[in-house]
């Protein structure tokens, strides 16, 4: 029997082979606050799940080949029903980078100088085609605050005699200070009582 085996295996659908090489990866946790991709109701269930090899999986109404997945988070519409995948939640502090933190980290970090304007671009670019998250812990987000320019100091005035703290006092130029009578040294009162 004469049969050619390269037609005899069965082509994998475009689906699938994207399915396949896209496993892995997945769309970032979007927060307890969701909002459903097909029509935008504001409140969906999560559901933890795990590792799963490649299998016959019920989704969004229809089985079909899925996997391997990674540990994932499932949300469904409270609505539609509608499923979708996230990734699992990061650690308190872990967020995705904005595009002037991720300029900022190239023009840090390459091992040439770089323009702020391409870094700008690039990190544009790089946001739309990938999920970058922030490592919290990394010394190059750690730094103490820069100092303020210095001020140049005014020159020092003597202190106006006539001012306490900005307020003016009153002086009177010609008093005399009030004097204290004193008694006389010694008394003049003897043991009986009598003057002498």
């Amino acid at each position: 029997m004469n049969h050619d085996t390269t037609t005899a295996t069965r082509k994998r659908l475009p689906e699938e082979v994207g399915e396949q090489q896209l496993g892995s990866e997945l769309p970032p946790y979007s927060g307890e606050l969701t909002v459903c991709t097909k029509c935008s109701y504001n409140e969906a269930f999560t559901r933890y799940r795990p590792e799963s090899p490649r299998g016959l999986w019920d989704y969004n109404g229809r089985t079909k080949m899925r996997g391997p997945l990674p540990e994932r988070l499932e949300r469904s519409c409270q609505r539609c029903d509608f499923q979708w995948d996230e990734a699992l939640r990061p650690a308190d502090g872990v967020r995705p980078l904005a595009v002037a933190e991720l300029a900022y980290a190239l023009t840090r970090c390459a091992p040439y100088s770089v323009s702020r304007e391409a870094a700008d671009s690039t990190a544009a670019r790089l946001l739309d085609v990938a999920y970058v998250l922030l490592r919290p812990e990394h010394p190059m987000w750690n730094q103490p605050p820069a100092c303020p320019p210095l001020v140049h100091d005014q020159a020092a005035q003597p202190p106006d005699p006539k001012l306490t703290s900005g307020v003016p006092i009153v002086t009177v130029p010609d008093a005399e200070p009030m004097r204290q009578q004193t008694p006389p040294a010694g008394s003049t009162l003897n043991e009986a009582g009598s003057e002498q």
